[in-house]
């Protein structure tokens, strides 16, 4: 018989749950899922072939309409825990974890992104040196939707990022990169729910700000960022509001933030969101999103080299046709990867 646990008013059906003690789980890894059958059980076996054995993985279903609890339940793990609950949206999913967790570390993967094997042992190491360290996170390389690597890496300049340093761009990367100590939730609260998009970033601001302990870099390419090409409904409307919802929770973080900065993050949102439903095929979309972010903050194509790069490719989309576009953007994606090639930046799995 199911377990049923409530979190206030709302409640989650536990489905399967691990069998390993306690007193064995040093990180817990948090998985939420919703219509992602395709992608889930690559998500779960990263983690099961995780070089640190001390974890448990709990996956949260959040409402999915697909097969997706077959394909979790029909996997065997004693680390392995699975938990069914109505759309709450990701944050929702996340917090569920958070709640369920029994180690002293949290990680968090998306169910259509991967861990590399070393990415846990790795983090737990440098984490366990210093306690003064409260988030750690890595590079991560660019997945196609098939999950092949493309070459492109996500990557951070920033070891310590401050909170300002955060507002200006998310240098965390993507939900899947950080593994924090469960200390940072008790001090600073659980993900915003009311947020929809980029709810990590409001989450790692508020980490910085308020637990006392800091944000630190390991400069490996140890988490897989699986790009989709899924629909973005809405994207424009959307993205544009829960972009002011989260400039003003930075206001309320940080009540010294000037103006400038404050631009600077709204058009940094816009601007990655831009990028996504450009690479989606939304372009359109993409364009009024770049120059929503290009009013708010005149200076972006100076100080943001990506974000002159999408100008260029905006512009391009005026006059080429669909093929010619496509041309356009594979090259310059061969530019990048020639780059990275050159600083020696490679995937545990291309070694």
């Amino acid at each position: 018989m199911d377990r049923i646990i409530r979190d206030g008013s709302r409640e989650c059906r536990i489905l399967k749950e691990a069998s390993i003690e306690a007193r064995k789980v040093q990180l817990s890894v948090v998985i939420p899922s919703y219509n992602t059958a395709e992608f889930i059980q690559a998500a779960i076996r990263s983690v099961t072939e995780q070089t640190f054995g001390g974890l448990e993985i709990i996956v949260v279903d959040d409402g999915s309409s697909d097969d997706s609890i077959q394909r979790i339940m029909a996997l065997d793990d004693e680390r392995l825990t699975c938990v069914y609950q109505e759309n709450r949206g990701l944050a929702g999913a996340r917090n569920t974890g958070i709640l369920l967790a029994r180690g002293e570390f949290i990680g968090f993967l998306d169910a259509d992104d991967i861990w590399y094997p070393q990415k846990a042992e790795t983090h737990l190491r440098v984490m366990q040196v210093d306690p003064k360290i409260g988030l750690t996170f890595s590079y991560s390389a660019y997945l196609d939707e098939a999950g092949s690597e493309t070459g492109q890496f996500l990557t951070s300049s920033c070891a310590a990022p401050t909170p300002r340093d955060l507002i200006l761009r998310n240098h965390v990367g993507n939900g899947s990169a950080p593994i924090l100590r469960r200390e940072c939730f008790l001090r600073s609260g659980n993900f915003n729910e009311s947020l929809r998009y980029a709810e990590d970033i409001e989450m790692w601001l508020r980490i910085s700000v308020r637990s006392g302990l800091t944000l630190h870099l390991i400069p490996e390419v140890l988490t897989g960022y699986r790009v989709r090409q899924g629909s973005l409904t809405n994207i424009v409307e959307g993205m544009t509001q829960n972009a002011e919802i989260l400039v003003r929770s930075f206001r309320d973080a940080l009540p010294g933030l000037s103006d400038r900065d404050a631009d600077r993050a709204f058009a940094q949102i816009l601007r990655v969101a831009s990028r996504k439903a450009f690479s989606g095929g939304q372009v359109q979309a993409s364009r009024k999103l770049l120059l929503t972010a290009w009013r708010r903050s005149p200076s972006l194509p100076i100080y943001d080299v990506k974000a002159l790069a999408l100008f260029a490719l905006n512009v391009c989309a005026l006059v080429l046709p669909i093929s010619g576009l496509r041309a356009v953007y594979a090259g310059m994606r061969r530019v990048t990867k020639f780059v990275y090639a050159l600083a020696g930046l490679r995937s545990p799995a291309s070694v």
